[in-house]
């Protein structure tokens, strides 16, 4: 058994860095810049888990009128009355080991990931909640695995708790998708909206934020009339965001028609740090347009060119300052050491010159 899960955790721990690495480079999981939090945001971040792990059990939004008070507060007494009775009966013997492994590592999935969500610096905001989706689907796990264990106990007050704590969840799980209309609708967060004034305009070719205007959802939400290709501003340039979904394709030569008239980039307002990286990239446009929270900035010529020069001239900047940050990390261990570096700095800029270091 104990070489067993000797191999279980190594196997795990490799298949885990593995797809770390490879969703980190999506964007889909924290990036390793991540550090302690100070002990003021600790509290916040509890604040965070709390409200999180609420929204995920269907506990939150709290309930606006009276009938959903009396349900949620059954459908709380019922969770709470589970969790309790799960936690006595576990204790009054569950035999089965397969059981007490998965209870076990559960609990455990469930406690690491809490507590690296309260003690690093991570968690900004309720968006990082989406970080916690394990403690999700572990709390189901723990739950429907001492649920089925109840079950069989043939107790009353067991069986009536599991059928609250389930239609409960169900009821609120309906009701949150009901209220969610901006998700589940084809003019999400006013998308249609803005693709509706961006064709009266004559305007079907751009460029916009990923977030803010939801560039990849315009067209969708116009049946495809209208194309509005993803992008960042970073470091004082406007370059296609090729990551979390996104694909080079959107920006290829023939996806980007040289010959257009016309082309348009579309940010919230107001942002400075758009317009600079904008007029950076693609010079001043020939008009300037507003449309609810949004910027239009119109420019009488295609733009793709110019988007593959702002593209060059991030990736020229970024080496040179990824050259420099090498370069004081090698003179600070040639330092320590009490040994010139000046070789292997040079050495190193080569390398990272000709490509073949990062």
């Amino acid at each position: 058994m104990r070489r067993v899960l000797i191999k279980a955790v190594i196997i795990t721990y490799i298949g885990g860095r593995i797809a770390y690495f490879g969703l980190e480079l999506l964007h889909m999981v924290p990036g390793r810049s991540i550090g302690f939090a100070s002990p003021s945001a600790m509290l916040h971040h509890l604040v965070l888990l709390a409200k999180s792990t609420a929204i995920l059990l269907q506990f939150y939004p709290l309930p606006s009128a009276g009938l959903e008070w009396i349900l949620w507060s059954f459908y709380l007494i019922g969770l709470c009355g589970t969790i309790a009775i799960s936690f006595r009966s576990r204790k009054q013997g569950i035999k089965n080991p397969a059981v007490k492994i998965l209870l076990a590592f559960s609990v455990a999935s469930i406690g690491v990931i809490a507590a690296a969500f309260v003690l690093t610096n991570f968690a900004g905001g309720i968006w990082a909640s989406r970080f916690l989706v394990n403690v999700f689907y572990m709390a189901i796990v723990a739950l429907v695995t001492s649920g089925a264990f109840l079950w069989r106990s043939g107790k009353r007050l067991e069986k009536s708790l599991l059928l609250v704590t389930l239609i409960g969840y169900i009821i609120f799980w309906l009701s949150a998708v009901t209220h969610a209309n901006w998700r589940y609708t084809p003019d999400w967060a006013g998308t249609r909206a803005l693709a509706q004034w961006l064709v009266a305009h004559d305007l079907y070719n751009g460029y916009g934020q990923y977030f803010s205007a939801n560039a990849p959802i315009i067209g969708i939400s116009y049946n495809n009339k209208i194309t509005v290709r993803p992008v960042s501003c970073n470091m004082g340039y406007i370059i296609p965001r090729l990551s979390s979904a996104d694909d080079q394709f959107w920006f290829s030569a023939a996806e980007s028609p040289k010959n257009q008239e016309r082309e348009f980039v579309v940010f919230q307002q107001p942002s400075p740090r758009w317009e600079k990286c904008t007029i950076q990239s693609f010079g001043n446009p020939d008009r300037k347009l507003t449309y609810g929270a949004w910027n239009i900035w119109v420019y009488h010529y295609g733009l793709s060119q110019r988007l593959t020069q702002a593209q060059e001239n991030f990736k020229n900047k970024w080496a040179l300052k990824n050259i420099a940050n090498n370069r004081k990390a090698i003179t600070k261990v040639g330092n320590t050491l009490g040994i010139s570096s000046e070789w292997a700095q040079n050495a190193y800029t080569w390398l990272l010159q000709k490509g073949f270091a990062q």
